[in-house]
């Protein structure tokens, strides 16, 4: 009895797009999607709270740039 197996390869490519210097990848699309809409949602969220805007503001982007940076660290330490 001879057993044939049908394969499906997907090669997915993660470069989205590329301007010389810059190369734009999908995953840094997926981060910008949902930064936009954790954004929105707090902002919602927390309008009725009485919590200003500025206050939302400084805490989104430090926690942004704390993440991005965090996860940038993770990945060139597991390049090692």
């Amino acid at each position: 009895m001879v057993a044939t197996f049908a394969y499906i390869t997907i090669t997915i490519n993660p470069v989205l797009a590329r301007i010389d210097p810059l190369t734009v990848r999908w995953y840094s699309v997926m981060y910008a999607a949902a930064l936009a809409l954790v954004l929105r949602a707090t902002c919602h969220g927390d309008a009725w709270r009485g919590i200003l805007r500025d206050t939302i503001d400084a805490l989104f982007w430090g926690v942004t740039v704390a993440g991005l940076v965090g996860d940038e660290r993770g990945a060139s330490a597991e390049a090692l």
